[in-house]
This record gives structure tokens, sequence and C-alpha cells, in this order.
């Protein structure tokens, strides 16, 4: 008979008088289980990210890029077979992309810290899965045996801080912080008002709208225009 994926191991215990006795279960686990096993991804296509200047999120205690991803797959926004097996044409997807305001994070803008030496820059890779080779984010964390992924968000936020540090993406406009912070004290007044006893949500929203305040006061700091004193003009006759 096959082995199955788990084996038993049985061992006699004495049983209390009018009980019946039994036998301890030791399950086995079978090796294909182990952490060698690879991850059960499916089939993707791969993708850039893009950044919208509406599009904006609090992370890390910091205001950062809120990215969404154009799929390099053809018919899919604007995007082309290209000449070369598997290639794709982004023409007419980068035009789709400015007129919809976004800008297209090119795939090596990459924090020199994230990238081993001798290892080309890309925020892509590929992991080896059950389907075949899958194309994640490297700030996506697969697992063996497992469909699901995580995302590093420490190394996460610090992408998102490098595409402004680096002039690919603009910081958020003042316009944008604003609506940020009035949509999260609302939020505040409304849990106020409903006597809300989620007191974790609450630091949370309170924790938001300080840093979009302190945001919004450099910038008002930085655009005030310089102040001089009155001017009188010499004349005579």
């Amino acid at each position: 008979m096959p082995s199955t994926a788990f084996d038993t191991a049985a061992t006699t215990q004495a049983a209390p008088s009018g009980a019946v006795g039994g036998a301890a279960f030791v399950p086995g686990v079978d090796r294909d289980m182990g952490p060698n096993r690879a991850p059960r991804l499916t089939k993707r296509a791969p993708f850039l990210y893009f950044a919208h200047p509406e599009r904006w999120q609090i992370l890390d205690g910091d205001i950062l890029p809120l990215l969404g991803k154009l799929k390099l797959q053809p018919g899919v926004m604007g995007v082309q077979r290209g000449r070369a097996p598997g290639a794709v044409n982004l023409r007419l997807a980068r035009v789709a992309c400015e007129e919809r305001g976004r800008t297209i994070i090119p795939v090596d803008s990459v924090p020199p810290a994230h990238v081993a030496p001798g290892e080309a820059p890309s925020y892509l890779r590929t992991i080896d899965s059950t389907s075949g080779p899958v194309v994640l984010s490297r700030y996506a964390q697969a697992f063996a045996g497992s469909a699901a992924t995580k995302c590093n968000e420490v190394e996460w936020a610090e992408f998102l801080r490098h595409q402004i540090n680096v002039g690919v993406v603009d910081p958020a406009p003042t316009w944008v912080l604003e609506r940020m912070r009035d949509s999260r004290a609302k939020s505040l007044e409304r849990m106020e008002s409903n006597q809300s006893t989620n007191r974790a949500k609450r630091e949370r929203l309170q924790a938001e709208v300080d840093v979009l305040d302190a945001m919004i006061a450099e910038r008002m700091e930085v655009a005030a225009p310089v102040v001089g004193t009155s001017a009188m003009p010499s004349v005579e006759g």
C-alpha cells in the first residue's frame, strides 16, 4: 500500500477502569509539505507602477504616493504587442497615462540599498512557483506551499519615499493634503458624535490629522510672501 501524506506512530496507553483504551496519534509530515515546497502562486502579467497626483496615503508616518499598476498585457490601457516575441510596446500606454495625469515609475527606480551587489536594479522579481515562474513586486514576500503574499512594509515605504526624493514623483499638492485632512477630521467628528468606542481607529485618525496639519503648515510657511515695511517716496515740489 502506498504511503500517504501523514504517517502515524502509536503507543499503547493504560486505560482507567471502565474506559476504552486508545493509542497516541503522532502525525508525520510528508517531505513535499516542507519548507522547500514552491509557493502556490498563479500566473500573472508583469506590470509597471504608476503614480497619480491625487492618490496619496499616510504610511510610516509620512505622506507617500498610492501607486497603481499598469499590466504589461496587450490590449490593456493602450499596451500593444512588441516586435520581439513576448515584448510589449508602451507608446500608446504612455500617452494614455499622461492624459490621465499618471506618471509611470521606471522599473529601475529602486533605492540602491535594496539591490544586492551585481544584481540588476528592478522593483520586479521572478519567483518559481507551482505554476511556473511568476513575476511579483520586489516588496511582496511569498511563502513555501502558500498562495498568500505579504508586503514588506518597511522597504515599501522606503521605495515610495525614494520616488519623491529622486524627483520621479512630485510631492503631494497642498490642496490634496487639505482634502485628506478634512476627510479624516470629519471621520473623527462622526466617531465622537456616535460615541464610538473604537479607540485604535480614533487614535490612528488623530495621528494622521496631526501629520497632515504639520505638512500643510510647513507648506504655508514656505509659500508665505515676504513682508516688507511701508515705503514713502521722496517727492519735491
